[in-house]
């Protein structure tokens, strides 16, 4: 089995720019042959998203990656930067129409890989989670969706939660997914595969404004965080400008699910995540113990961001000049 990870990356990319600053240091670490990337997708109902997906896939000298989406009864049709970046940069996937269903996507692909040797990434909501846990065999695979996860994944780095206790911060992936779901996961995923949580606290460390200074302007990581900030003058969370740094919620789950935990997180392993479907606060309960964890910091934060910065800069391997 071979040693290096390798990585289904779900991501709701439209409703924060940290989702691209995760995708464009995927592919980076990808670039120094530290991660494949087996596929991605989109969990969110925006029209544009599986667009920008493809334009940093296309950028980053990786056009033929699939692209997936969760086919949504119908679709927003937002104004944010995954619209304005699927006109205008390349691309050969524009939009949900374009792209492949998520589901299907993960099927086949994870009905290719040898036992245990997927690590599942998700900054946004669970909705292709869960809808890949409930789905039949197919032609693909005999064994139905928990049982092909049970099967294929090593681990699951979600992006979701505030620990050890969310409090007022109920506006969280778990609770975006629709409490229903999120129920459902947390009651029917597979007892091995261990989940492990990057939210909250762990996302203290903040970067962004480098983009503005040591990359191209036709780097479409730095023109999803330009138009993030401009199209309404301001970051609507923390109210700076641009150029600006930005929390890297999402970045810490791809850096996790890469590279591990030394040196740059700790973890608390003993407990699970307590969910509340109605108010959506979670919290951390000690008893029982069982398949998850969260991440804490280990490395200094303004260490933590160099490391975000430089794979954040970094020209993109196999590009044309």
């Amino acid at each position: 089995m071979s040693k290096q990870p390798r990585v289904i990356f779900d991501t709701d990319m439209c409703t924060d720019c940290d989702d691209v600053g995760a995708h464009g240091i995927l592919h980076a670490l990808a670039d120094n042959g530290e991660v494949e990337i087996l596929c991605c997708a989109s969990s969110y109902p925006d029209y544009y998203v599986p667009g920008v997906i493809d334009v940093i896939n296309t950028y980053y000298a990786r056009p033929d990656l699939r692209v997936g989406t969760w086919k949504a009864p119908e679709y927003r049709r937002s104004e944010r930067y995954p619209k304005h970046m699927s006109e205008n940069f390349p691309c050969r996937i524009k939009n949900a129409d374009d792209a492949e269903d998520a589901v299907a996507l993960y099927r086949e692909i994870l009905s290719g890989q040898d036992d245990g040797s997927v690590t599942l990434v998700t900054i946004g909501g669970w909705q292709n989670v869960h809808d890949l846990l409930r789905s039949p065999s197919d032609s693909h695979s005999a064994l139905n969706g928990i049982e092909l996860v049970a099967a294929k994944l090593k681990e699951w780095s979600c992006m979701g939660g505030f620990f050890p206790d969310s409090g007022e911060n109920s506006e969280t992936n778990l609770k975006l997914s629709g409490k229903d779901k999120t129920v459902w996961v947390l009651e029917n995923w597979p007892e091995h595969v261990k989940i492990v949580f990057a939210g909250g606290e762990i996302a203290g460390a903040k970067v962004g404004s480098v983009l503005a200074s040591q990359t191209p302007e036709d780097n479409p990581v730095r023109e999803a965080y330009r138009h993030f900030y401009c199209v309404g003058n301001q970051c609507p969370w923390c109210k700076g400008t641009w150029p600006c740094d930005h929390h890297c919620a999402d970045l810490n789950a791809v850096l996790y699910a890469v590279r591990g935990k030394s040196p740059y997180y700790g973890s608390v392993d003993v407990g699970h995540l307590h969910y509340d479907p109605e108010t959506g606060h979670n919290e951390w309960r000690a008893e029982p113990a069982g398949n998850q964890a969260y991440l804490t910091h280990a490395m200094p934060r303004a260490a933590l961001k160099r490391v975000f910065e430089e794979l954040l800069v970094q020209p993109p391997r196999g590009r044309p000049a």
